[in-house]
């Protein structure tokens, strides 16, 4: 499938394709290129400044952010749910036939947890919490809620429902990065490496598997033309 054809499906309406193929390539590579700075900068360093000052932020003001309810129980309680959701909806997708987007949406989680090990695996970073259990860079939890947030609003923006993914799922997935930060599971860095790196993967994975919108909704939208003409 040509790159027109797929920025032609991009989840952008009212918006001219060349700006919407911008604002895609720019989605892929301008994550990429942060995940690939903070590499550099991290390498042969446990944690750089902006590590130090989101955590001595965090220290200072968790009492005053009212942060004493955020737990490992809670942590793991959040990454669950997000699990649930996204074979849930991959279900859903199955069970109506959406398969191209079904297809989308498994490569893209299935992806984005793989990449995480890989990478992981590559930069060796010990975890905050001093755990040699494995390695931290970038955060498989940061990535994963991210791509799952990302990889709805590409299928679900046709339709209303994009409404709730952004209104609680941007948010979830800041509030999600903190806990990760705050329960000393993960630098800040991991966190930040780990959006990017769910950011760009999706992306990618919309740029060589595009979902096609469902046969039922263009059959459905072009009878409501239909009777309208």
């Amino acid at each position: 499938m040509s790159l027109n054809a797929t920025f032609a499906r991009a989840p952008v309406r009212f918006v001219p394709r060349t700006i919407a193929a911008g604002g895609i390539l720019l989605a892929l590579l301008l994550p990429a290129a942060v995940l690939v700075l903070l590499a550099v900068e991290l390498r042969g360093a446990t944690y750089i400044a902006f590590d130090r000052q989101i955590l001595e932020f965090v220290e200072r003001h968790g009492e005053t952010l009212r942060l004493s309810f955020v737990t490992d129980s809670l942590a793991t309680t959040l990454g669950l749910l997000g699990l649930l959701a996204a074979a849930g909806f991959f279900v859903v997708l199955v069970v109506r036939r959406n398969f191209d987007q079904a297809l989308f949406f498994s490569m893209s989680m299935v992806g984005a947890v793989t990449l995480s090990r890989l990478l992981k695996d590559v930069f060796h970073r010990v975890p905050l919490s001093g755990s040699h259990d494995g390695y931290s860079f970038p955060s498989g939890n940061a990535m994963g809620s991210l791509a799952l947030v990302v990889a709805l609003l590409v299928v679900l923006w046709p339709s209303r429902w994009r409404w709730p993914v952004l209104v609680l799922g941007i948010p979830a997935v800041l509030f999600y990065g903190l806990a990760l930060v705050y329960i000393g599971w993960h630098y800040p860095t991991d966190v930040l490496a780990g959006w990017c790196a769910g950011l760009s993967w999706v992306v990618l994975t919309f740029l060589v598997l595009p979902p096609r919108r469902s046969s039922s909704r263009l059959s459905s939208e072009a009878a409501r033309g239909r009777s309208l003409g």
